[in-house]
């Protein structure tokens, strides 16, 4: 892997651990109004939606730099956690644990809703994904770091 290419991954991680922090920050302040509680929340909404879509972008570069070519169809954001999270026998072990594909796979979800604002935005629905968000971008950050360290593309 090329400095370069290592470089934007960890550009992308850094962005998904900061959106997913500013998340957690923000709920933790109290609103002073309705209408500030519901620019706070939709101000999460949005750094959720931006967590999510770096560290998938994080893995999009790893899997076509490591792999050779990313998933295709309709199931493309699934299929690339998925492939993430397994072994390709004789290539190199699983990116990330199952544990972060499944925190993934749940950001995704929400990421797919508030895109797509099914009958308004709901904040219930959006909380418990907060400190799920909070804790997963280290996490990526981390596996994504160990996975580059054995198959040697740090030592480039």
């Amino acid at each position: 892997m090329s400095r370069a290419t290592w470089s934007d991954i960890v550009a992308d991680l850094l962005l998904a651990e900061q959106a997913a922090r500013r998340a957690a920050q923000r709920h933790a302040m109290p609103a002073a109004s309705p209408d500030a509680a519901e620019d706070r929340e939709l101000a999460i909404g949005k750094h959720l939606h931006d967590a999510y879509c770096a560290a998938e972008k994080a893995l999009e570069r790893m899997i076509l730099e490591v792999d050779g070519e990313l998933p295709k169809g309709g199931s493309f954001h699934r299929d690339l956690l998925d492939r993430a999270a397994r072994a390709l026998p004789g290539i190199r072990d699983p990116l990330i644990t199952v544990q972060t594909r499944d925190a993934l796979r749940q950001l995704l979800g929400f990421r797919h809703v508030f895109r797509n604002q099914y009958g308004g935005f709901v904040f219930a629905l959006a909380e418990p994904n907060i400190a799920l968000a909070d804790a997963a971008m280290p996490r990526l950050s981390a596996e994504l770091a160990g996975a580059a360290q054995a198959l040697r593309f740090l030592e480039r």
